[in-house]
């Protein structure tokens, strides 16, 4: 008589468990993000059209520009787009390269450090392109880009400096901040939401309830 024997699973390893956050979690953030802003679209549709001091010529041109970003708007390219900070914020167990990462609340964690220096690396990349010749008849546009243009950067020590000010505020005499992965601030109710859409991690500095998403 043979005797049946029950296979054991292996668990699922951290990775395998932030892979399957990031593709359930990032969808529903992403459809979140998509209704408000197509909510949004509706309500600047509406401000124009009941605007009395825009001529209709302009009324045409700032709706036309509206229903293009409503067409254009693509639920996959949202998901691209937030996949990495969701991946940082929501399925992150212990918070790694992060400002919540548990230790010295003095210190940056080292990781967190180089994430700060790879992401002003970027910024300074991307400044050039603003220096680029840049054709637009939409003046706020252009306004918006003068603004930045003027606005100096943070040096990578200040940066780093302003961040460990936040981390002190944050964790006082403490080492850790962390209540199973989440921020110890988020509300048990709030935490169980979160979990329920595929979250397994909160990862932010600050807690406004679900409207920190």
């Amino acid at each position: 008589m043979k005797l049946k024997t029950k296979t054991i699973k292996n668990p699922k390893t951290n990775k395998q468990l932030q892979d399957e956050c990031v593709d359930k979690f990032n969808d529903y953030i992403a459809k979140q993000k998509y209704k408000k802003y197509i909510q949004h679209l509706k309500t600047q549709t509406k401000k124009i059209k009941q605007n009395k001091t825009l001529s209709n010529t302009e009324k045409k041109k700032q709706l036309k520009m509206i229903n293009k970003t409503i067409k254009n708007l693509n639920i996959t390219k949202i998901k691209k787009n937030l996949s990495r900070w969701n991946k940082y914020a929501y399925c992150n167990i212990g918070c790694k390269t992060t400002v919540l990462e548990p230790g010295p609340p003095n210190e940056l964690p080292k990781q967190f450090e180089k994430r700060i220096i790879k992401n002003h690396k970027y910024t300074l990349k991307s400044r050039k392109k603003l220096n680029k010749p840049f054709k637009t008849k939409n003046n706020e546009l252009k306004q918006l880009i003068k603004t930045i243009k003027k606005l100096k950067p943070l040096t990578i020590k200040q940066q780093i400096e302003n961040r460990i000010t936040e981390r002190k505020k944050i964790f006082g005499n403490n080492t850790n901040v962390l209540n199973d992965n989440f921020y110890e601030k988020i509300s048990e109710k709030d935490k169980k939401y979160l979990k329920s859409k595929g979250a397994i991690s909160y990862c932010k500095p600050f807690y406004n309830g679900l409207n920190s998403l």
